[in-house]
């Protein structure tokens, strides 16, 4: 209930019922009592005198309403208390659920408008920019907005922002409300000890609610424990960036050292992937499993870079290289989930052939994905050197070994695609 509701009925809330019960117990019933005593015993004792009959009266009458304007009082604050205690636990409550999101928020953007939307749920009539330097040296930028008037408050106010922004970095600290064009705002910095520079910043119109707002310090509060924890997420959010990014590049450098040793098979990876993705969607994989896979196909012959030119053209030593390729992987973290995959990338669906046993269901699906698209390139680079294999002629040969060599429900998979016309050479 929010303060100023005193029109509803006192019996309609619990807080009003137990401050109606107490009032009762605490206040009508000494003042029954008292009037009982007053007529009993006060009024008889004055009889003939109205000057005294009348004071008695009006004494009694005037406790009786000093009592009752107490109560409303008592009422009134006691409920405005508890409409604060409610606002400040909504905004915790805020703050705590974006919290767990900005966690595994998976980039700088992401974790930006997290906390955007957050700020701007905090107080909904106001503006909130996430204003940040992408990296040292560099002009700050706007990365998030949220609220109406934002773009118009970037247009036309950047230069005032970005002084605000700057003095929230320098005092490492939250700036006081000051004016910004025909409102008001303030910045709260947006920093870690190693991380980007930059601050949440908040506008409201003068004189709005939210302007009023931007000076209650449990509010502000709030605003600086959402800007701690976006600073933290963000921060998080650029090392797993730098992470990935560290990852495709290794991972193409691997892959062109494969193509250099083997240049009439330069290429050979990329197509094998891309393939493996076009089965992985047809069988509904979701986005994580198409990604492992995709990076797993690419280095899944990593193990060949072990081998001399000699062993490679043994077959007995070939067959080795899912064993060497996953313990090269699964020394290097960021190359540890794929290492599995790699593994089992040539075992067969019944077991047969050079695996360690494993079979059926019991070999990854990135696996088993892997597999039938690398022989489906095969064939296709061997076509290359005589009569071409149209598609239709390479599924023919693959499924013969169907449930054998390779997963049925794959190759049902890149039936469907043939069927679509999906794997006709471009």
């Amino acid at each position: 209930m929010a303060p100023g509701s005193g029109l509803q009925s006192v019996f309609s809330q619990k807080l009003d019922r137990g401050l109606f019960g107490a009032y009762f117990l605490g206040a009508v019933v000494p003042l029954v009592a008292f009037g009982y005593t007053v007529h009993r015993y006060a009024l008889p004792a004055v009889a003939g005198d109205d000057l005294a009959a009348n004071l008695v009266v009006g004494t009694t009458v005037g406790v009786s309403l000093l009592s009752l304007a107490a109560f409303f009082a008592l009422r009134r604050i006691s409920l405005g208390a508890v409409a604060r205690i409610d606002a400040d636990n909504d905004r915790l409550a805020a703050i705590l659920a974006v919290s767990r999101e900005l966690a595994f928020a998976p980039h700088v953007h992401a974790a930006a408008g997290l906390a955007v939307g957050c700020a701007h749920r905090l107080i909904p009539d106001a503006c909130v920019l996430l204003i940040r330097r992408p990296a040292p040296g560099k002009a700050f930028e706007l990365c998030e907005s949220a609220g109406q008037g934002a773009q118009n408050a970037i247009s036309e106010f950047w230069d005032e922002l970005i002084e605000l922004v700057e003095v929230a970095i320098r005092s490492n600290q939250r700036t006081p409300r000051q004016p910004i064009g025909t409102g008001v705002g303030l910045a709260a910095p947006l920093s870690v000890d190693d991380g980007t520079a930059g601050a949440l910043v908040v506008m409201a119109e003068a004189d709005s609610n939210a302007a009023h707002a931007l000076a209650e310090s449990t509010l502000l509060d709030a605003l600086e424990t959402l800007t701690g924890i976006a600073a933290v997420a963000i921060h998080g959010a650029e090392l797993k960036d730098s992470q990935r990014n560290f990852f495709t590049h290794a991972t193409e450098i691997m892959v062109m050292a494969l193509d250099a040793r083997d240049v009439g098979h330069a290429g050979g990876c990329h197509g094998v992937a891309q393939l493996a993705n076009l089965i992985g969607r047809e069988l509904g994989l979701d986005d994580e499993t198409l990604r492992r896979m995709h990076f797993a196909s690419l280095l899944a012959d990593i193990g060949t870079l072990k081998m001399t030119a000699a062993q490679q053209r043994s077959a007995q030593h070939y067959a080795r290289h899912p064993q060497l390729g996953h313990r090269i992987l699964s020394r290097i973290r960021l190359w540890e989930p794929l290492a599995e995959i790699v593994l089992h990338h040539h075992d067969a669906w019944d077991g047969s052939g050079e695996s360690d046993g494993t079979r059926g269901a019991a070999i990854p699906v990135e696996s088993r994905i892997i597999h039938v698209a690398d022989a489906w390139k095969l064939l296709e680079r061997e076509g290359a050197n005589r009569t071409p294999f149209t598609p239709a002629g390479i599924l023919s040969e693959l499924e013969v070994e169907s449930g054998a060599r390779f997963d049925p429900g794959v190759l049902e998979a890149l039936r469907r695609l043939a069927d679509r016309g999906a794997l006709e050479p471009a």
